[in-house]
């Protein structure tokens, strides 16, 4: 069955007092995000099913970083930071100032909806000492807010993770190769901001908005330097503001707004060592036919580059507003939980 629906005749009249309400929006998101209106585009609406899996595993195969560190290679684009970019990202340090983007675990703040963990205190004590210990239980994966690094053995398509290495299923609750203890050693680089959100003039995405890769490209050249290889880079869609917005409280499976698919051929062309962003990178609802975390797939299992989701990027903002720049020392250090896929993290950004 087709629903058609019958033509509509809009007079002049109407369409210049549409044009001016438009013009009207368009003049309030310039004031709020500080983007001159000329710049701004409205981001596309998003469209389930718009590229099919075969289309999808054509631009997989585009930015596969398979065989690049070798053919036993388990590191990924952590290959990138070396002696030499940590040395050029300290001269970022300049102010003394330190800004951190891990959001508190969202089950322990009051009147949490979230149920990613759990905190259990007790107390030693003997004679003139006492101690109170944790337990802790964390959830780190599918939950909003909960700032975690992904490790590259986290994800699989097709059988296979991150330079064909075939998945092997778990042993004793551990995975096989690849977990996150491989990145014991840190992300250290530099971090640049990129504020999609801005670049199309709003506070924040809404979960059905799409970032084009013209979009894309327009917040790229909005942060004021060129991306090199190794950058860790730094993704906001406004989300913190839109949970503040919310009422400040996270919640699971949270729908967010982001970048079209095609965007990841930009950002493979920059070579980034790790991708930052506060929302996870794929958007509910989703885009590719049949494939439920094309980004996820893309950066991870394609190009290795391994993902912290759920960042809390406020501070870093108004910081980076500030200072009137969008380029930074950045540190990422997981715990090496022996066969994990993902650890808690507190990136630090210092100015």
């Amino acid at each position: 069955m087709s629903v058609e629906s019958s033509p509509q005749t809009i007079d002049r009249r109407t369409f210049v007092a549409a044009g001016l309400s438009l013009l009207a929006c368009a003049d309030a998101r310039s004031a709020e995000t500080g983007v001159p209106v000329a710049s701004q585009s409205l981001p596309i609406p998003a469209m389930p099913g718009r590229i099919s899996e075969s289309e999808f595993l054509a631009l997989a195969a585009r930015v596969s970083n398979w065989g690049k560190w070798g053919a036993t290679d388990t590191l990924g684009a952590l290959n990138l930071i070396t002696p030499e970019t940590i040395r050029r990202a300290s001269t970022e340090i300049r102010e003394g100032i330190t800004v951190s983007c891990g959001a508190p675990i969202p089950s322990l703040v009051p009147d949490a909806v979230d149920k990613s963990g759990n905190l259990k205190l007790w107390i030693d004590a003997g004679g003139q000492w006492g101690a109170v210990n944790d337990r802790i239980t964390l959830e780190p994966h599918g939950h909003d807010g909960l700032t975690h690094l992904d490790a590259l053995g986290h994800i699989y398509y097709r059988g296979k993770h991150y330079n064909g290495v075939p998945f092997a299923g778990v042993l004793g609750d551990r995975v096989k190769s690849m977990s996150i203890e491989s990145a014991r050693r840190g992300f250290n680089g530099r971090g640049v901001l990129i504020d999609l959100a801005a670049a199309v003039g709003k506070p924040w995405l809404d979960s059905t908005d799409r970032v084009t890769p013209a979009e894309l490209r327009r917040a790229i050249e909005a942060a004021e330097t060129d991306l090199m290889s190794g950058d860790i880079l730094i993704f906001n869609t406004g989300h913190h503001a839109q949970r503040q917005a919310r009422g400040g409280r996270p919640r699971d499976a949270a729908p967010t707004g982001g970048m079209q698919i095609e965007c990841v051929e930009i950002i493979h062309a920059s070579d980034p060592s790790l991708i930052i962003s506060d929302a996870g990178m794929d958007t509910v609802p989703g885009e590719v036919e049949s494939v439920h975390i094309p980004w996820h797939i893309t950066c991870i299992v394609m190009m290795g580059v391994q993902l912290v989701d759920g960042a809390a990027l406020g501070d870093l903002l108004a910081t980076s507003r500030h200072l009137k720049r969008s380029s930074f020392f950045c540190t990422v250090a997981p715990v090496a939980y022996v066969g994990g896929t993902a650890s808690p993290v507190n990136p630090i950004c210092i100015f």
